[in-house]
């Protein structure tokens, strides 16, 4: 039962970064990974996964390839809607 908790919990926690990482970018625009991690309080593992899940969903972009970004901060900005 405990598992079950934690798992639901887990998810749940996943759900609301992932929601942070989107309103944080609408109010303030292209963003690094450390300002959303100061500034969300999460991990950075945990938003640069985050931020994985939402570019393979095209709901932001990078201003690096992923080839690059072991030699360059990358700014995240979200995807322009249609």
């Amino acid at each position: 039962m405990s598992q079950q908790l934690f798992t639901r919990s887990s998810v749940s926690d996943s759900r609301r970064l992932k929601t942070d990482i989107i309103e944080f970018l609408s109010r303030h625009g292209a963003s690094r990974v450390s300002s959303l991690t100061e500034e969300l309080g999460a991990s950075r593992a945990q938003v640069q996964y985050q931020l994985s899940l939402l570019e393979a969903e095209a709901l932001i972009l990078s201003d690096r390839p992923s080839e690059q970004r072991q030699r360059f901060t990358p700014f995240y900005r979200l995807a322009q809607r249609n």
